[in-house]
């Protein structure tokens, strides 16, 4: 029920409670559509606001009534139906006149004070009266039209998905060639939204500049468009794409069901034909002259293109330009830490384009794992590494992914200098000094880069440390000048606590202990190794390279990111402080980095 006090308003800003025996709305909607007439440019126009729910949670819709588009087509003739912001399909009528509804804002855009009518109507009606007079401006029109194609070819897409039943359809593209077979994987609408796969033929054309012409010289009202009309529009955008797409239609001698796609900065604009026999004949003719006599309808698809590398471009952009595509990476450990460490690893960029991204692991994932692991039930009794690809590829696809696990002990390993970065990612300071003892005797030109992620005691915080191939040169600090096996020797300005009294808590399993800590640990550790890895990429050199997060509940003694420098200690760096070269005096001196892969 309308509040009493913003029918008042709504009252005193002009507009009217439509009579519901004027409309076809049902009843529910009753109280919920006022209309107010607005001068645009000399055009009296109605302003149908449509109120979703009261507490503004949703943004009123506006629509726009037929007779009112109608009579500014007469004045303005490219403002006809396709138009950027409009819907193609009557929501409902008023006074038996369709209304459209029009799009005046991007919702997730705007911040509007929701508890102020007052402030939601004169932004609503500001918004209007601006996007109608860029409408109304020719020149402006056709940049926008060529802005909003996206969501109106999602408009025109949906009597496919109607007659079909499926929605967010999406290919993966495997080669470059201009005819190519590919699995349309689409939801379908009919069984419970279930995700299915197609495999069909594709024409591939692709667009090299932003030339949309005007839409309503090929397509109707209502969206829909002729196989004729289709080839005219295809050749006033670029007339080599319709010598391509004609080239391949020569091949098809026998009725066939194909898609015709203009591909445009990873965008599938994409029409559905029903390709008939009788049709081949009739290609050599002319282009203008078949568009006014092939009248058989084609279906507007817009399909997306699923590429991972896109994705996390579009993630970061303007925010972290450079990621981890190109690295060869190699990542120890796939249990707690490591498994969703790996999963968001990929999602930066891990294993794309020139680069690959391996897993080490060889232990098996048990049932004790699950609950704070990434892998699931499913996965019990496989190799961790082995089902962290498995995965991973199962959530994000196969193509232009290298990816792979090795299955064996990383004291078998003997090719770390063929990478560029290694993370441990065990928890484990026996393998920590491992990796720390074969990088430094790697020459500096071949040496890795190290990051040691782990989880301190039962959660209290997650640490990293990050050292660059220069760091072992200069005087800074490794994993042993933390702490060692067997020895506790965090000295009191590195350790995270301050307390040299701390006891961690053991679980004890069958045949063997466990250190409980909750999944958000885990998840803190992953988040902490992204952020410091983008950091390092986009960055000439990282500022600190010991990193401490703490969990919420921690209230004790807490020490900040710092340098880590070296320390008489480190049994690694112990000669080097005593060579007289270096001194240990400060845990902020600057290091000469390795330039950013």
């Amino acid at each position: 029920m309308i509040p009493a006090s913003c029918a008042q308003y709504l009252t005193q800003l002009g507009y009217n409670l439509v009579d519901p025996y004027d409309t076809n709305l049902k009843k529910r909607f009753y109280n919920s559509l006022w209309v107010k007439n607005i001068v645009v440019s000399g055009f009296n126009i109605r302003l149908g606001v449509f109120f979703l729910d009261w507490d503004f949670i949703n943004p009123p819709r506006v629509y726009l009534f037929e007779d009112d588009l109608i009579e500014v087509n007469k004045r303005i003739k490219h403002f006809i139906f396709p138009l950027p912001h409009f819907s193609i399909d009557s929501h409902f009528t008023y006074l038996n006149k369709k209304a459209y509804n029009f799009c005046y804002a991007l919702h997730d855009k705007i911040e509007i004070n929701r508890k102020n009518l007052v402030d939601v109507i004169c932004f609503l009606e500001s918004q209007f009266k601006h996007v109608i007079l860029e409408l109304m401006n020719p020149s402006i029109f056709m940049k926008e039209l060529r802005k909003e194609i996206i969501p109106m070819w999602m408009i025109f897409s949906n009597e496919f998905e109607k007659k079909y039943s499926s929605e967010n359809l999406f290919v993966e593209l495997n080669n470059n060639g201009s005819f190519q077979n590919l699995p349309l994987t689409y939801i379908s609408t009919k069984d419970n939204k279930c995700q299915k796969t197609i495999d069909f033929d594709f024409i591939l054309l692709k667009v090299f500049k932003d030339n949309i012409p005007l839409l309503s010289n090929y397509f109707n009202r209502e969206g829909e468009i002729t196989l004729g009309k289709m080839f005219l529009f295809i050749n006033d955008i670029d007339p080599n794409c319709f010598f391509v797409l004609k080239r391949n239609l020569n091949k098809f001698k026998s009725d066939k069901k194909i898609f015709v796609s203009l591909v445009f900065e990873n965008h599938f604009f994409s029409f559905f034909v029903e390709w008939k026999s009788k049709y081949y004949k009739l290609l050599k003719g002319n282009v203008r002259i078949l568009s006014e006599i092939l009248r058989e309808m084609v279906l507007p698809v817009y399909i997306k293109s699923y590429c991972m590398q896109e994705l996390i471009n579009r993630n970061i952009e303007g925010i972290k330009n450079n990621n981890l595509t190109n690295l060869k990476i190699l990542q120890i450990g796939a249990g707690a830490i490591g498994g969703y460490v790996a999963d968001a690893l990929v999602k930066i960029g891990a294993g794309m384009e020139t680069g690959c991204f391996s897993v080490c692991d060889y232990d098996d994932l048990k049932l004790e794992n699950i609950g704070r692991h990434i892998l699931g039930k499913k996965y019990i009794g496989l190799n961790k590494a082995n089902a962290i690809i498995e995965y991973i590829k199962e959530q994000v696809g196969n193509n232009g992914l290298f990816i792979h696990s090795v299955e064996k002990s990383v004291n078998t390993i003997s090719n770390f200098d063929e990478y560029d970065l290694i993370v441990d990612s065990t928890g484990q300071v026996e393998i920590a000094e491992y990796l720390n003892e074969k990088i430094i005797q790697i020459p500096a030109h071949d040496r890795p880069h190290l990051l040691h992620l782990w989880i301190y005691g039962n959660g209290e915080c997650v640490q990293a440390l990050m050292n660059t191939p220069s760091d072992y040169e200069s005087k800074g600090g490794c994993i042993s000048c933390l702490h060692q096996s067997g020895i506790q020797d965090y000295k009191d300005d590195l350790d995270p606590l301050g307390n040299k009294d701390y006891k961690k808590v053991m679980g004890l399993g069958p045949c063997a202990a466990y250190t409980p800590y909750s999944v958000s640990s885990s998840l803190s550790v992953a988040g902490l190794a992204i952020d410091l890895l983008l950091e390092w990429r986009n960055s000439n050199q990282l500022e600190n390279n010991y990193f401490t997060r703490y969990s919420i509940g921690y209230t004790g003694r807490k020490i900040n990111d710092m340098k880590l420098v070296a320390r008489d200690t480190c049994p690694h760096c112990f000669e080097k402080l005593h060579n007289g070269k270096f001194s240990e005096s400060s845990n902020t001196s600057s290091i000469e980095e390795k330039p950013t892969l």
